[in-house]
Formats: structure tokens, sequence, C-alpha cells
């Protein structure tokens, strides 16, 4: 089990490490990726299938994928509010110049002279 997650984790690190700019072959790769987890997706149900008592484990199934993902969104979660709290962007000047919108110069004939 670990070593297929370890082949599509190395794979997805080194796909990120190779710049591709030209556009052709982006949405070659895009097709090719989906492609690609229809048939991880299928080959997952195929290994499925094959598994003993299927019934009589699938509550084991559930519950480790219910704890899977309440520690994921409790950690993602959580990691949300710090960095929101304590990496916060500084807040942005207010500009104090009025915008002049294409209602004032309607309202006020002076002002489109300079719209």
């Amino acid at each position: 089990m670990y070593s297929s997650l370890l082949m599509i984790l190395g794979a997805l690190v080194v796909g990120y490490m190779i710049p591709v700019k030209h556009p052709s072959a982006l949405l070659t790769i895009r097709r090719l990726s989906s492609w690609m987890l229809y048939l991880i997706l299928f080959l997952m149900g195929y290994g499925l299938a094959f598994i003993d008592n299927l019934s009589q484990n699938i509550i084991q199934l559930f519950s480790q994928s219910a704890v899977l993902v309440s520690l994921l969104l409790t950690f993602n979660l959580s990691a949300l509010y710090f960095v929101g709290r304590y990496l916060a962007m500084p807040a942005a000047e207010p500009i104090h110049k009025k915008a002049i919108t294409s209602l004032r110069c309607l309202k006020n004939l002076r002002c489109l002279s300079r719209c």
C-alpha cells in the first residue's frame, strides 16, 4: 500500500518540478491526466472487488475513511486559522480620492470634460 502511495506522490512531485510553457503540451498533459485518473479509479474498484468478506470489511473501510476525513479537516482548518491570524497581510491603505463614475458625470455636467 505504501509503495503505491510513494509512487503516486513521487510522480506528483516530479511533475510539479518540470516546467511546461507550451500551450499544446499543457492541453495534452491535462487530457492524459484526466484519463489516467479514470484508469486509477477503475483499478482501485477492480482491486476492491477481490477483497474477501467485503461486506464485513466495509465497516472498517468506512471508519478509516471517517477518521482520515476528520483529521484532514481538523488540521487544514486549524492551519488556515493560524495562517490567517499570525501571517495576515497588512491592511491596504485607503484611497482618499473619489472615483469619477459615469452616473456622477451624467448628474453633473461640469464633470463631462474630465470623463
